[in-house]
């Protein structure tokens, strides 16, 4: 298992935004480090379910700080990416737009 999975971000609603997601394992817990353009939300969640698919919100994110956030959650790194989860960052200005979105994997 990695240390740290450093994933990109695919644009959603064609709001132009771009970044990665970054995992670090701490063992019992995961820190989560998302960078974006900016223009993010500070309102960002990791879901249920897939990019296509997004279930219910399992874990909400710190918000963002300029285009970058940090969050640790009461979960693996290996529970996060074996799991079938997804990180979604909203637009800044419309709450209901998803602007960013992708999905846990292995690698």
């Amino acid at each position: 298992m990695p240390d740290s999975l450093t994933i990109p971000l695919n644009e959603l609603n064609s709001s132009g935004q771009s970044g990665t997601v970054t995992l670090t394992d701490l063992e019992a817990q995961t820190e989560v480090g998302a960078t974006g353009t900016s223009g993010i939300s500070a309102l960002n969640h990791i879901h249920d379910g897939s990019c296509e698919t997004l279930g219910g919100v399992v874990y909400g994110l710190s918000g963002a700080f300029g285009a970058t956030s940090s969050t640790i959650v009461d979960g693996t790194l290996d529970s996060l990416i074996s799991g079938s989860f997804a990180v979604n960052l909203l637009d800044g200005e419309d709450f209901a737009v998803y602007s960013t979105v992708v999905m846990f994997e292995r690698v």
